[in-house]
Protein backbone atom coordinates (compact mmCIF):
# COMPACT_ATOMS: atom_id res chain seq x y z
CA UNK A 1 0.00 0.00 0.00
CA UNK A 2 2.47 2.21 1.03
CA UNK A 3 4.85 1.44 -2.24
CA UNK A 4 1.64 1.91 -4.59
CA UNK A 5 1.38 5.41 -2.73
CA UNK A 6 4.74 6.28 -3.39
CA UNK A 7 4.72 5.63 -6.77
CA UNK A 8 2.23 8.14 -7.45
CA UNK A 9 3.21 10.51 -5.46
CA UNK A 10 6.80 9.76 -7.73
CA UNK A 11 4.28 10.07 -10.94
CA UNK A 12 2.85 13.38 -9.79
CA UNK A 13 6.25 14.61 -9.14
CA UNK A 14 7.56 14.05 -12.37
CA UNK A 15 4.34 15.02 -14.26
CA UNK A 16 4.62 18.38 -12.34
CA UNK A 17 8.69 18.27 -13.67
CA UNK A 18 7.76 17.68 -17.22
CA UNK A 19 4.67 19.97 -16.81
CA UNK A 20 7.15 23.16 -15.69
CA UNK A 21 9.99 21.59 -18.20
CA UNK A 22 7.45 22.20 -21.12
CA UNK A 23 6.08 25.75 -20.27
CA UNK A 24 10.19 26.83 -19.27
CA UNK A 25 10.95 25.58 -22.89
CA UNK A 26 7.64 27.58 -24.13
CA UNK A 27 9.30 30.66 -22.55
CA UNK A 28 12.97 30.41 -24.19
CA UNK A 29 11.58 29.62 -27.97
CA UNK A 30 8.89 32.70 -27.21
CA UNK A 31 12.25 34.65 -25.99
CA UNK A 32 14.49 33.35 -28.84
CA UNK A 33 11.95 33.92 -31.52
CA UNK A 34 11.53 37.89 -30.40
CA UNK A 35 15.01 38.02 -30.56
CA UNK A 36 15.52 36.47 -33.71
CA UNK A 37 12.33 38.62 -35.50
CA UNK A 38 13.79 41.89 -33.99
CA UNK A 39 16.83 41.01 -34.84
CA UNK A 40 16.29 40.70 -38.26
CA UNK A 41 13.77 43.96 -38.40
CA UNK A 42 15.04 46.14 -35.52
CA UNK A 43 15.44 46.35 -32.07
CA UNK A 44 13.96 44.28 -29.62
CA UNK A 45 11.68 46.89 -27.28
CA UNK A 46 9.34 46.76 -24.39
CA UNK A 47 5.87 49.15 -25.55
CA UNK A 48 7.25 51.69 -23.44
CA UNK A 49 10.53 51.93 -25.43
CA UNK A 50 8.63 51.82 -28.41
CA UNK A 51 6.44 55.04 -27.47
CA UNK A 52 9.23 56.67 -26.20
CA UNK A 53 10.79 56.79 -29.18
CA UNK A 54 8.20 57.29 -31.53
CA UNK A 55 10.03 60.27 -33.23
CA UNK A 56 13.15 57.66 -34.25
CA UNK A 57 10.72 55.56 -35.92
CA UNK A 58 9.69 55.23 -39.19
CA UNK A 59 6.21 56.42 -40.38
CA UNK A 60 5.52 53.71 -42.30
CA UNK A 61 6.07 51.34 -39.60
CA UNK A 62 3.36 49.15 -37.50
CA UNK A 63 3.98 48.29 -33.11
CA UNK A 64 3.57 44.87 -32.26
CA UNK A 65 3.50 44.03 -28.82
CA UNK A 66 2.83 41.38 -26.50
CA UNK A 67 -0.80 41.13 -24.36
CA UNK A 68 -1.77 42.49 -21.82
CA UNK A 69 -0.37 45.87 -23.44
CA UNK A 70 1.35 47.37 -20.43
CA UNK A 71 4.73 49.24 -20.45
CA UNK A 72 7.07 46.42 -19.86
CA UNK A 73 5.34 44.18 -22.82
CA UNK A 74 7.60 43.10 -25.47
CA UNK A 75 6.74 44.95 -28.93
CA UNK A 76 8.54 45.59 -31.99
CA UNK A 77 7.46 47.94 -35.19
CA UNK A 78 7.53 46.04 -38.69
CA UNK A 79 7.47 48.41 -41.53
CA UNK A 80 6.02 47.62 -44.75
CA UNK A 81 6.77 46.15 -47.75
CA UNK A 82 6.44 42.69 -46.17
CA UNK A 83 3.96 43.84 -43.15
CA UNK A 84 1.34 40.97 -43.79
CA UNK A 85 4.29 38.27 -43.30
CA UNK A 86 5.75 40.01 -41.09
CA UNK A 87 2.46 40.76 -39.23
CA UNK A 88 1.87 36.58 -38.89
CA UNK A 89 5.11 35.65 -37.93
CA UNK A 90 4.61 38.31 -34.90
CA UNK A 91 1.46 37.05 -34.17
CA UNK A 92 3.15 33.19 -33.79
CA UNK A 93 5.73 35.03 -31.38
CA UNK A 94 2.32 35.74 -29.50
CA UNK A 95 2.74 39.69 -30.43
CA UNK A 96 -0.53 41.43 -31.75
CA UNK A 97 -0.92 44.52 -33.69
CA UNK A 98 -0.88 47.95 -31.02
CA UNK A 99 -1.04 50.57 -33.74
CA UNK A 100 0.82 51.98 -36.56
CA UNK A 101 3.64 54.55 -35.67
CA UNK A 102 1.76 57.40 -37.64
CA UNK A 103 -1.72 57.06 -36.15
CA UNK A 104 0.48 56.91 -32.33
CA UNK A 105 2.63 60.04 -33.39
CA UNK A 106 -1.24 61.71 -34.86
CA UNK A 107 -3.17 60.93 -31.33
CA UNK A 108 -0.51 62.25 -29.01
CA UNK A 109 0.06 64.88 -30.35
CA UNK A 110 -3.56 65.84 -30.41
CA UNK A 111 -3.87 64.74 -27.11
CA UNK A 112 -0.72 66.53 -25.80
CA UNK A 113 -2.19 69.95 -26.78
CA UNK A 114 -4.43 69.64 -23.66
CA UNK A 115 -1.99 69.67 -21.48
CA UNK A 116 0.13 73.12 -20.39
CA UNK A 117 3.45 71.19 -19.95
CA UNK A 118 4.21 68.02 -22.13
CA UNK A 119 2.76 64.84 -20.19
CA UNK A 120 5.57 62.14 -19.22
CA UNK A 121 6.66 59.44 -21.05
CA UNK A 122 4.66 57.14 -18.85
CA UNK A 123 1.53 59.09 -19.56
CA UNK A 124 1.96 59.05 -23.19
CA UNK A 125 2.32 55.46 -22.99
CA UNK A 126 -0.54 55.02 -20.42
CA UNK A 127 -2.87 56.66 -22.95
CA UNK A 128 -1.56 55.42 -25.90
CA UNK A 129 -2.48 51.59 -24.74
CA UNK A 130 -6.27 53.18 -23.44
CA UNK A 131 -6.19 54.62 -26.64
CA UNK A 132 -5.33 51.68 -28.74
CA UNK A 133 -7.65 49.14 -26.71
CA UNK A 134 -10.84 51.19 -26.35
CA UNK A 135 -10.76 53.34 -29.33
CA UNK A 136 -8.73 52.23 -32.10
Amino acid sequence: MKRRRWARASERVRAGEQFSLSVNACLRKLSAGIRTLSGAWGKQMTLFEAVEGLDSLDDDSTIYAAEPWTGTSHAITLSEPNERVRAQQAAKLGLRYFLEVSIAREFLDGWATNFAQPPSPQEKCLRLIKYATNDA
